[in-house]
Order: structure tokens, then C-alpha cells, then sequence
């Protein structure tokens, strides 16, 4: 987000102006603070910058005005993208963790433990169908007229969250069915457990307000 003087530049439909900038290596402090319990191997240090200007050609901004290549991908809202990436990050792994929830359950005597799994399965179902069918949706409008209006922008947000959340809630229905597998950090069920909640904490997706209600999607 880029200031002037303490105070955040706006476009002229109002949004923040966004802008990113190349730096090279030695220009860069990176700060080793990654403690996190889950998504080690990513490394997501911080780091700063200080005192460095540089050329218009390593500086850009993320947004479709500004986009050079043709694709229509170059012109899809940079924050919608990253919702429905978070979201199908957490989906994807708890996905991984109800495969592995299978396997563990195939092994133990407990006749409610398969049930409540068939349960999440469809749940998160549900919830991967109607986020897939809305952000198609955007992107299909997208491919078109090279603009997506809120009233489609919108409901990719509220399936977002709702896809991220749900699919942390149906993991921790399951967990306490796992057993002292799903707790030792040498298992892959545990990683996934604590990459699943590492992950889901991004501020983008990660909110104690109450779950949107789901937009409906009109099937073309």
C-alpha cells in the first residue's frame, strides 16, 4: 500500500493504491521469525527494506488497468484471486486429512467415527461445489467483457470464507476421533492438522463474524 506523507494514496474509484517493486538480494534484511507450528517448509520470514529507490521498471501494480499480457487472468481482481487461493488451500487439505481420517478409522472399532466422516465428506462437498460454481461464475464474466462487477465479486468472498471455515470445522469434528496418531507431529495427519491451521489464520479468510449467507448461483 503506497503513502504519501503518512497518509494512503487512493485510486480514483477510492481503493488504496497497491503497488509491488522488484528488489535485489542485498537490498533486502530478511528476518528468521517463522515459528509458526504448521507450514514450516514455507518459510514465510519477514523481512525490510530500507532507503532504496528504484527504477520505474522494477515497480508495478497488481491490477487489470495496469496489466500488459492479454490473458484474462491479467484481469481478474488480484484480491478475488487470492481469497479463492487461500480457500482452496484449506479445502485441499482437508480433504488430505478426511483421506487420511479413512484410513486411520479403517483400522479402529468404532462404528461412529465412519459416519461422522461420511458427514464432513459431504459438507465439505457442498461447500467446494457452490465456491467452484461462483468462482467460475466471476471468471467466466471475466473472460467476456475483461471486468467483473461486485454483484459477482461478492460471492466469491462469501465462498471463500465459507469454504475455508468449514473446512477447518469438519477437521476438528473429526480430530478427537483420531487418536494419539492425529497428535504426534511425526504423522502426516498431524502435519496436515497443523498446516490446515497455520494456513487458515491469514487474515484474509480468518474472521470470528458470523458466516456470510450463500449467494445463490443461477445455472447457465
Amino acid at each position: 500500500m503506497i503513502e504519501e506523507h503518512g497518509v494512503p494514496l487512493k485510486n480514483p474509484d477510492g481503493s488504496p493504491v497497491v503497488q509491488a517493486f522488484l528488489f535485489l538480494r542485498d537490498e533486502v534484511t530478511v528476518h528468521e521469525n517463522w515459528n509458526s507450528m504448521g507450514m514450516i517448509a514455507t518459510g514465510s520470514h519477514s523481512f525490510e527494506v530500507r532507503n532504496v529507490r528504484v527504477n520505474n521498471n522494477r515497480a508495478f501494480r497488481i491490477d487489470g488497468a495496469s496489466a500488459t499480457l492479454p490473458h484474462p487472468i491479467y484481469q481478474y481482481p488480484f484480491r478475488s484471486f487470492a481469497e479463492t487461493t487461500l480457500a482452496v488451500n484449506s479445502s485441499g487439505m482437508a480433504v488430505r486429512f478426511l483421506d487420511l481420517c479413512e484410513i486411520l478409522f479403517s483400522q479402529k472399532e468404532n462404528a461412529a467415527a465412519p459416519v461422522l466422516l461420511e458427514n464432513a465428506r459431504k459438507q465439505l462437498n457442498q461447500a467446494r461445489q457452490l465456491f467452484y460454481e461462483t468462482a467460475e461464475r466471476s471468471w467466466e464474466e471475466c473472460i467476456t467483457n475483461r471486468t467483473i462487477p461486485p454483484l459477482l465479486l461478492d460471492p466469491v468472498t462469501h465462498a471463500s470464507i465459507r469454504l475455508a471455515r468449514l473446512a477447518r470445522e469438519v477437521v476438528d469434528a473429526l480430530y478427537p476421533c483420531c487418536g494419539l496418531q492425529a497428535a504426534d507431529p511425526r504423522k502426516e495427519i498431524n502435519r496436515v492438522w497443523r498446516n490446515l491451521h497455520t494456513a487458515s489464520q491469514h487474515q484474509l479468510l480468518n474472521s470470528c463474524d458470523p458466516i456470510p449467507v450463500p449467494f445463490p448461483v443461477n445455472r447457465m
